[in-house]
């Protein structure tokens, strides 16, 4: 047994190291290809997806989800060691390794959010001092005045209630907060749950008709948030004649996460009309993001051009195996690239394959995957398992036997992470 990737997980998560999945996909990159001084060549994958095929998703900050993450990097840790058999990976300086950037990372964030709030304030000022009577202009002076203060008494982020730290995500989105969510009064939760409420129906516009066929191809889909809003992003865009089809999965967890899901909706939406290769659609929507999302963003993505031809472009940025069925067997399309938002100059190869009449693309993201139950993980192998024995089953009825198989799975469990289900067919 490869247990090594298990104690690198049981060591993060003892020593609460992991706060958050977007930063530590980076940072177990840095480290990784630090130690072994270069990238090294993974069956079944490229070289520079080694980190995320091996420990990516060990660090996912969710509570809850490090049992599951350990089974699934067991699965993994041969790539390494048959890459670079002699090599030494001990745990004690990877560990320190990760320490080391998590100060780092925290340093950057506070930064940001430090230069954030010295913006508003010079404009706050110069607002003030055009309109000295505006008890409004004022009073926002005050707050950001406040939270730099505590930011130089080294107490900013904690809640002024029960001195916990503040939500990560919601501080990143307005510096101003001072309590968390457990200490809000009344107004604020009846605020916040009406803002929720109106941004889980402006998501769920967003999302594609159900049961599109387009360019011959039929298709459906489960969208499926743990909370009010989800990260997941899915979309279906048919044109000349053609269908382009996009599952993504944001790093991070509500509101802030959905923001940059309706993001990459806009941007492929946007960019689909300019008749551009879908590789340099691909490539200008990394680019943006990597320009604007906020410190730590980024996204997993599968998107795909099915022709009437039956012949599929794919681009996997990162994220889990597509899955191809059909008469030539069951086979996953791995990733070729790294998720958007993280290095502007990035590059993915396209994976070209060919479906006949009846053959099936199913795409997912991984609150599938690794989902679990009281001992193990879904994982990969039983989402392939299961698509084999449904591949002759309509898309409709494909996903409805996925969700019932993982319902099973989990027998009563609680789900951790949003789920969203995609599945194309070739037309007969």
């Amino acid at each position: 047994m490869y247990d090594r990737s298990q104690c690198y997980a049981r060591m993060i998560a003892d020593s609460e190291v992991v706060k958050s999945r977007s930063y530590h996909y980076c940072k177990f990159t840095e480290a990784l290809i630090k130690r072994l001084g270069t990238k090294p060549r993974v069956p079944g994958g490229s070289p520079s997806t080694l980190p995320l095929l091996i420990f990516g998703e060990v660090a996912d900050g969710c509570e809850g989800k490090f049992r599951q993450r350990e089974v699934w990097a067991t699965n993994r840790q041969h790539a390494l060691n048959r890459s670079y058999p002699n090599r030494k990976h001990g745990p004690q300086n990877l560990i320190l390794e990760l320490r080391q950037r998590e100060i780092l990372v925290a340093t950057v964030e506070s930064g940001f959010l430090q230069s954030q709030l010295e913006e508003r304030k010079r404009r706050l000022e110069m607002a003030v001092a055009s309109e000295p009577r505006n008890s409004e202009l004022g009073s926002l002076l005050r707050e950001v005045d406040s939270a730099l203060d505590r930011m130089a008494e080294g107490t900013y982020g904690l809640c002024l209630e029960c001195h916990e730290s503040v939500e990560r995500e919601r501080l990143l989105a307005d510096p101003l907060i001072r309590y968390c969510l457990d200490h809000l009064t009344k107004s604020e939760r009846v605020a916040l749950q009406r803002d929720l409420d109106l941004a889980s129906r402006v998501q769920r516009n967003l999302l594609p008709q159900n049961g599109l066929s387009a360019g011959g191809w039929e298709t459906s889909y489960h969208f499926a948030p743990v909370g009010a809003v989800s990260g997941d992003y899915c979309d279906l865009i048919p044109y000349d004649g053609q269908l382009l089809f996009l599952l993504g999965d944001v790093s991070g967890k509500g509101v802030a996460a959905s923001m940059m899901m309706a993001q990459l909706h806009a941007l492929f939406r946007s960019l689909t009309g300019m008749s551009l290769p879908l590789g340099q659609i691909v490539a200008h929507v990394n680019r943006v993001l990597c320009e604007s999302a906020m410190a730590g963003q980024y996204a997993t993505l599968v998107c795909g051009l099915a022709k009437p031809t039956g012949e599929v472009e794919i681009h996997n940025a990162g994220h889990c195996p597509a899955i191809v069925a059909g008469r030539g067997g069951v086979f996953p399309v791995e990733s070729t690239g790294m998720p958007l938002g993280m290095f502007v100059e990035a590059k993915s190869s396209a994976t070209c394959v060919q479906l006949e009449s009846g053959d099936t693309l199913f795409l997912y993201t991984d609150g599938l995957s690794e989902a679990c139950n009281e001992c193990d993980e879904y994982g990969v192998d039983r989402v392939m398992s299961l698509v084999r024995q449904q591949a002759a089953q309509q898309p409709t009825e494909l996903i409805a036997a996925c969700i019932e198989d993982l319902r099973a799975f989990v027998n009563g469990g609680q789900s951790f992470d949003d789920m969203t289900l995609l599945a194309l067919r070739r037309c007969d």
